[in-house]
């Protein structure tokens, strides 16, 4: 017996609350992130990605990146094909696999990269401060649920 179904009136409120929050926080806008960079959040987020993986001495494929960021293969192939475009990465293949693309940040790339995560977190800095400090833990851990709860439920009913 798995957990109790929801109430519809909840359903309703947390649809509500996460339409809010996307519109709010600056989702919905295609040139722009949330924190102001004149990227789509789709490139934001891919060089995120990849500069964090260069942190760590990561290799990364067009694949792992699609893992990464929820999107499926054509979507990470168009993706990666507009970002080797404007100088942002490299692609070569893989020495172990001939089908496999390993991606990997230019110069100028990084440096994109690293102005977006300052600029993300100025703008996460802002939004926590205006959340009362005792509710931080809360809001945090809700939003973990949250995000844990999104990987497992399906897509689509």
């Amino acid at each position: 017996m798995g957990p109790p179904e929801p109430r519809a009136a909840d359903v309703v409120r947390l649809r509500a609350g996460v339409r809010r929050f996307v519109r709010s926080f600056g989702l919905l806008a295609g040139d722009r992130t949330p924190c102001g960079a004149p990227i789509p959040l789709s490139v934001a987020y891919a060089l995120v990605q990849l500069l964090e993986a260069t942190r760590r001495d990561q290799v990364v494929t067009q694949q792992d990146l699609a893992r990464a960021l929820h999107i499926d293969k054509s979507n990470v192939t168009r993706l990666c094909a507009r970002l080797t475009r404007e100088g942002f990465v490299d692609q070569r293949r893989a020495e172990h696999d001939g089908r496999a693309r390993m991606v990997s940040l230019t110069p100028k790339g990084r440096t994109l990269a690293e102005r977006v995560e300052r600029s993300s977190l100025a703008r996460f800095t802002q939004l926590l401060a205006a959340i009362p400090a005792d509710a931080h833990d809360l809001v945090l851990s809700a939003l973990e649920t949250l995000a844990t709860a999104a990987t497992l439920a399906p897509e689509s009913p």
